[in-house]
């Protein structure tokens, strides 16, 4: 095998990467001056699709290595991870440019903790996946199990541990510890530990299994203290969720739980396969969707607690606005079907009308991220044809 193969392909798919999310930026750079909605708007069709671009580019090249010169890719997927490496770093230029200056060891101290907080699941499933056997055998048993087994420790704390072993999640300064206490004090609250998450985007989150309570420094920066209330506010709201409602959010959290086990899936005969695919599915679309309308009324009934514990309904709405300008999400999305209102409406529920019209919602995809997905078509069609998938 050419050892090169793997340099080349993390600097490709960096440069390719790059590339891609540098063009997406153009409608959010033209925005340069309109309202914070506006440009939030443009840029969130580049914004959601960097995940897929960062997994689509690495596996075109892989592909098209393969076509090629098959004889450099029998490791398939370390080439693909190594890819998807390089469009990961290929993100930094583009944060830099949205969310402010970063130094890349910051930025790569941060980038796990992204992955981790919003993904952890996911990646240990995909993980568990490519080590399952073939077939059904003791092995798969222990590596359910295990994978089972990590997934919960991620919820009850885990996933905090590795965090703070990544230097970004600390002790918080004087200021937010005072706040949270003072506000937890009020509403009769218990909140076990508190965090500061380095990041260079507003954050705050409630970890219901410890229960601790999480803010990103970039959200104490841009918040007056009264503001960071209100928006502790709404996360001591979820610390007061009741059991049963936890219990049912780590279920629905299982959703691709059993995808892990396609490989031994697929070995078994035709029909109990078809039924185990149909029961994964089934499985996956019912969790998803209980776990979303879960999810949407949590955040309503977090809102209303967040409102009517906040100094006025004006500060807790500011607070929201705050978070959203900074960060630079819609105010509207396309869907509403999201955990979380569109803003515009939790202003409005809140008792304070915004200052401008209902913003028009981002459009889905990119020109960009559009060419991406079909270049990777057309690849996988000539990749699959070359193993003999189909004629």
């Amino acid at each position: 095998m050419d050892w090169l193969a793997f340099p080349a392909i993390f600097s490709a798919a960096f440069l390719l990467s790059w590339g891609v999310n540098w063009l997406g930026l153009i409608p959010w750079r033209r925005a340069a001056g309109l309202h914070w909605t506006e440009r939030a708007r443009r840029l969130h069709s580049m914004r959601s699709n960097l995940l897929a671009n960062t997994i689509l580019v690495p596996l075109t090249l892989v592909m098209a290595l393969s076509l090629n010169r098959p004889q450099d890719t029998p490791h398939f997927l370390l080439l693909w991870w190594t890819g998807i490496a390089g469009g990961i770093l290929g993100i930094y230029p583009i944060t830099r440019e949205v969310a402010g200056p970063i130094g890349l060891k910051q930025w790569f101290r941060q980038s796990p903790a992204f992955w981790l907080l919003h993904l952890g699941g996911v990646l240990l499933a995909v993980a568990a996946c490519f080590a399952m056997p073939s077939r059904f055998n003791w092995l798969v048993l222990v590596i359910g199990a295990v994978t089972l087994g990590l997934t919960l420790w991620l919820s009850f704390g885990l996933a905090v541990s590795l965090l703070c072993w990544l230097k970004v999640l600390v002790p918080p300064p004087e200021r937010l510890q005072r706040v949270v206490t003072e506000t937890a004090s009020r509403m009769n609250v218990n909140v076990r530990r508190v965090w500061l998450l380095h990041s260079v985007y507003g954050y705050a989150a409630a970890l219901l299994t410890s229960p601790d309570l999480i803010f990103s420094d970039r959200l104490l920066a841009a918040l007056s203290d009264d503001e960071i209330a209100a928006v502790c506010a709404h996360e001591l709201g979820h610390l007061t969720e009741s059991r049963s409602v936890v219990a049912r959010r780590i279920r629905f959290s299982l959703a691709f739980f059993p995808f892990i086990f396609l490989k031994p899936v697929f070995a078994l005969p035709g029909g109990w396969m078809m039924l185990a695919l149909f029961c994964m599915l089934a499985w996956a679309i019912i969790m998803i969707n209980n776990g979303r309308v879960l999810a949407r009324k949590m955040e309503e009934r977090a809102d209303a607690i967040g409102a009517e514990n906040s100094l006025d309904a004006a500060t807790y709405a500011r607070a929201l606005e705050r978070l959203y300008e900074i960060n630079q999400s819609p105010a509207v999305m396309r869907t509403n079907k999201l955990p979380h209102p569109h803003l515009y409406d939790r202003l409005l529920a809140a008792g304070v009308t915004p200052a401008y019209d209902r913003p028009a919602p981002p459009d889905n995809k990119s020109w960009a991220s559009v060419i991406i997905g079909m270049t990777c078509g057309v690849v996988l069609v000539l990749y699959l044809k070359s193993k003999n998938v189909f004629p």
